[in-house]
């Protein structure tokens, strides 16, 4: 190859690579993270298509060294070895073989498989299917309790509602129908047999596969294809400084949509797109910045990963920009930094706030290495940090009153943990668990959801940990010890293999490489906390900063004299690389088109379940959509099997437990459904997961399901499971037990964890005993709650209004208000609690003797004046009203009620004219009230009329 031919074929593939790079970090993000299927699949196959611009044979002496042949050997190597291994995963086995690698796996099968290993998964299970008819329905003695909408939505069945259509099943009819996705059939028959994967979901391991291959291959394409001769630092030059400025542009671009998005928020995301798990536009939300990314810790962590190359480059600059342009560039790389430091604040996401701290602290530590002949002082570093508080601040200040609100807000909220909702400890806890049934080979690559629901603790909750938030935890369990210490293989290779040339490199590419590796770093750290290297667009970008950190370690310390290019060695990768390529690229295409777990939709046929019970056998939704569509047409045998095959997945799931607690009920077996009604209620006590807890539908329960209820909660309140305590205390309420209500809260209140929660569960207790017609408990209980907290009015008003007022007991309010004013509790609101408790009872005297109190204390107070006015006129003593409101009056003159008050005294004290004044003063102050007005004109007209009369009757 001639030397001109050499220098075009490498420019080409520079061009090329760099389009497609370009492409691809473009595309991904604004591809809402590239989770959808159709964006994945079109990052992927970019990066295959890519894979073929690899210099193969004897080209492959125009580029590297013999030295950097054998490197390139070290990096393949595990990247193959650990694709063979997820490749294996996907391989069916037999089940010895799988007894052997997973006996937890063997019995997973055992228990989700029917027969299984003695005959293959679902065999005949078409055949077992009864054809649909059309039957009357049964007609049910008793009475039927019509669900609300809200417990509908809550599992509950409803009654008389027709079965939908299910569609006929042809005999021999394995098609599926308008099944979504030929893919998923085709892979169905592929695993029909008795020979089984490691991978208990294979659909999901065959696209994590595929994504870890893309990744690979871009990692590989950016750290060791030519993309110039090898003397030629031009070349170099020009596609890493490339690159950097590639990352700094997309990470500005993205930060400056996810301000605009937020400033301008419409409810979707870029302004256009609703997520599927949202269902409608969030209009009603303050929401995090998230640019184009559905979450927002991901968008924090794709801008914490660039955000150091920003900040490398504004105190440092770069050495692959001209003298021209190098202070563009750094004032260029500080608008990024602070774009990026501004949006990563309002995404309120603690991992990325932890990133930019990362990021500034590990930039300064990498670059304060001093060369011989160069001095990097310790006072520039310290004007670099200077700057970057300053940025912070600058920051803060840009976001405005209301960023810095929510930001607080968000650090308040992380200082609070609520003892019911699950945290990600408590996902890790439960992850642990998995990683011990499993740790040997996992349970395949992506299948985390499939058989986390299976380990979750109680009490349920909705919130569910679909991703383990630790991708190391999450590894372990999916991948198992072979797994790790493969990806560990490769990792540490290239940790080594950067941190030993590091302090190779020369110091005025240094900054860049900080840049690269921090971002990596802090990358490595986010992972801890969250799942951003399962989103597509940021594993792509961490391939592409990792291949660029190992090529500028190799290109600035490599030997360069070409003297030392190796020999083409074989064909190995001359004939294998291009196939995988072109077959990894064709494989792309075969993924399915809709989103995992919204491909999973209930079946239409036999067949349908069939298929999704084989691709998703530890799917709980698998089993209970199988049940529920085929519905009568299936034996009550079966149901129950596939019924009880789904709650041993999700065991914690309230309506999975009721969905089988229903079929057992409907199978005449009443005890097992009591047991599974207890077992339900102790594992998710809270009301609103069980329809038949909601005050509605618990007052037409039977005993023994009463019973039943009263059991299970019970139990999680003597376990101290989170949120027993109040599902007890509404059940009680419910059922009217107000005695064993007051009793539970009292308990509690013993063993309280502080004085200021004792005091809550007495005032609950006291409550619940008042409800219970129990006063003379319920004194004792709130006597007991005003020596825990005697500063606190609860206790006070509790005593007051629902113990002393129900009872007419006058004495005992003024009892109670005259201890609070002793305990320094505010004399108005006591003195205003026993007016209105004595206004309530009736005792008129006492309630103007509180209120006459607290208006001496308060002679200018215009809605005590009134009150007490008003109080004189209910104990029918006008004069005194009159008085009152016209000092109302003197307090505010343009108080149109206060003259429509006193005009009603005048008139009830016999002052006509008096009441006529102030009732057309009153309609002049308020024209557009209409009560004033008319009444005001009909007085005017009556006491016109009546005048006249009076003068005639007394001339007579």
């Amino acid at each position: 190859m001639s030397e001109s031919s050499r220098v075009h074929d490498h420019r080409r593939r520079r061009v090329l690579l760099m389009g497609g790079i370009v492409f691809i970090a473009v595309f991904m993000p604004l591809a809402f993270g590239a989770v959808h299927p159709w964006a994945y699949k079109t990052g992927e196959a970019a990066a295959f298509a890519l894979l073929l611009l690899w210099p193969f044979g004897r080209a492959s002496r125009d580029g590297h060294p013999a030295e950097l042949g054998l490197q390139i050997r070290t990096f393949a190597i595990p990247i193959v070895a650990f694709l063979a291994f997820a490749l294996l995963q996907l391989l069916p086995l037999p089940p010895a073989a799988i007894h052997v690698l997973s006996p937890s796996t063997y019995k997973l099968y055992e228990q989700v498989f029917p027969g299984w290993p003695d005959r293959a998964p679902y065999t005949g299970l078409e055949d077992s299917i009864k054809p649909e008819t059309a039957e009357p329905a049964s007609i049910h003695a008793g009475t039927v309790v019509l669900p609300t909408l809200a417990e509908v939505k809550a599992g509950a069945a409803i009654p008389f509602a027709p079965k939908p259509p299910a569609a006929a099943v042809e005999e021999g009819n394995n098609a599926g129908g308008s099944y979504q996705d030929r893919s998923a059939q085709w892979l169905s028959k592929f695993y029909s047999t008795r020979w089984r994967p490691l991978s208990i979901a294979p659909v999901l391991s065959w696209s994590g596969l595929i994504l870890f291959a893309a990744c690979a291959a871009l990692f590989m394409l950016v750290a060791f294809v030519p993309v110039g001769p090898f003397a030629s630092k031009v070349e170099r030059d020009r596609f890493v400084g490339g690159l950097v400025t590639i990352f700094l542009a997309v990470g500005l671009g993205i930060a400056t949509i996810g301000l605009l998005q937020q400033a301008t928020w419409n409810g979707r995301i870029l302004w256009f797109f609703v997520p599927l798990d949202w269902g409608a536009p969030m209009l009603d939300v303050v929401p995090r910045a998230s640019g184009p990314f559905v979450d927002p810790d991901h968008f924090a962590g794709f801008l914490a990963m660039i955000f150091p190359l920003a900040i490398s480059g504004t105190f440092f600059g770069s050495p692959l920009v001209s003298a021209r342009w190098s202070n563009g560039y750094r004032i260029a790389c500080g608008v990024t930094s602070f774009v990026l430091m501004a949006a990563i604040i309002l995404s309120q996401s603690r991992a990325g706030w932890i990133g930019l701290a990362l990021g500034v602290a590990v930039v300064m530590i990498l670059t304060s290495r001093r060369e011989e002949g160069v001095e990097r002082p310790a006072r520039s570093r310290q004007i670099a940090l200077a700057g970057a508080a300053c940025m912070l601040v600058l920051a803060m200040l840009f976001i405005g009153a209301s960023g810095r609100g929510q930001v607080s807000e968000r650090v308040q909220n992380s200082l609070e943990v609520d003892p019911v909702s699950p945290n990600r400890m408590s996902a890790w806890s439960d992850g642990l668990k998995m990683v011990e049934d499993f740790p040997a080979v996992g349970i395949g690559l992506r299948t985390w959801p499939e058989l986390f629901t299976r380990y979750r603790a109680r009490p349920w909750s909705e919130l569910y940990f679909s991703e383990a938030h630790n991708d190391y935890l999450q590894l372990i369990a999916e991948t198992g010890i072979v797994g790790v210490v493969l990806a560990a293989w490769f990792l540490l290779r290239a940790c080594t293999f950067i941190y030993r040339r590091f302090v190779q490199l020369p110091a005025a590419i240094l900054p860049i490489q900080a840049g690269l590796v921090t971002g990596l770093a802090v990358m490595c750290v986010i992972e801890f906390f969250d799942f951003d290297l399962q989103i597509p667009a940021i594993v792509f970008f961490f391939a592409i900063i990792l291949g660029l950190a190992v090529r500028v370690s190799w290109a600035w310390t490599v030997d360069d004299d070409a003297d030392y290019f190796q020999q083409p060695r074989g064909s190995f990768a001359r004939m294998w690389v291009p196939i995988a390529a072109t077959c990894l690229l064709a494989a792309t295409f075969i993924q399915p088109s809709i989103a995992y777990p919204y491909n999973l939709v209930p079946p239409a046929s036999a067949a349908q379940a069939k298929s999704m019970l084989l691709l998703y056998p530890a799917n709980t939704y698998s089993h209970e959509a199988t049940a529920d569509s085929l519905g009568a047409r299936m034996t009550l045998a079966d149901r129950l099997r596939e019924r009880g095959i789904a709650l041993g997945l999700d065991p914690m799931s309230p309506y999975t437990r009721d969905a089988y607690m229903r079929e057992l009920a409907g199978a005449g077996r009443d005890g097992d459904a009591l047991k599974q009604i207890e077992l339900s209620v102790y594992n998710s006590p809270a009301p609103n997961t069980h329809p038949y807890m909601s005050d509605r539908i618990i007052v037409w329960l039977s005993p023994e399901e009463r019973g039943a209820i009263e059991r299970g909660i019970a139990r999680a309140t003597a376990e101290q499971v989170p949120g027993a305590l109040s599902a007890a205390a509404a059940f009680y309420d419910g059922v009217g037990k107000y005695s064993d209500e007051a009793s539970l809260y009292a308990g509690a209140a013993q063993h309280a964890r502080d004085s200021h929660q004792q005091y809550q569960y007495l005032l609950s207790a006291a409550a619940a005993a008042s409800r219970g017609r129990d006063f003379k408990r319920a004194q004792s209980l709130l006597e007991q709650a005003i020596a825990v907290e005697s500063d606190q009015p609860g206790a006070y008003y509790a005593l007051a209004l629902n113990v002393y007022a129900p009872q007419k007991d006058i004495a005992g309010i003024k009892h109670t208000v005259a201890l609070a004013i002793d305990n320094g509790i505010d004399s108005y609101e006591m003195q205003s609690l026993l007016a209105g408790a004595a206004q309530t009872m009736g005792d008129l005297p006492s309630a103007i003797d509180a209120i006459k109190k607290i208006a001496a204390e308060h002679p200018d107070s215009f809605d005590l004046t009134m009150r007490l006015g008003n109080l004189y006129g209910e104990n029918g003593d006008f004069n005194q009203q009159v008085i009152m409101l016209t000092r109302a009056i003197q307090l505010r003159p343009d108080s149109a009620l206060a003259y429509y008050s006193l005009a009603g005294a005048d008139e009830h004290a016999y002052d006509y004219a008096g009441a006529d004044k102030a009732y057309a003063r009153a309609a002049q102050l308020e024209p557009d009230n209409a009560t004033y007005k008319t009444t005001a004109d009909d007085f005017h007209k009556k006491f016109a009329n009546a005048v006249p009369a009076q003068a005639g009757s007394q001339t007579q």
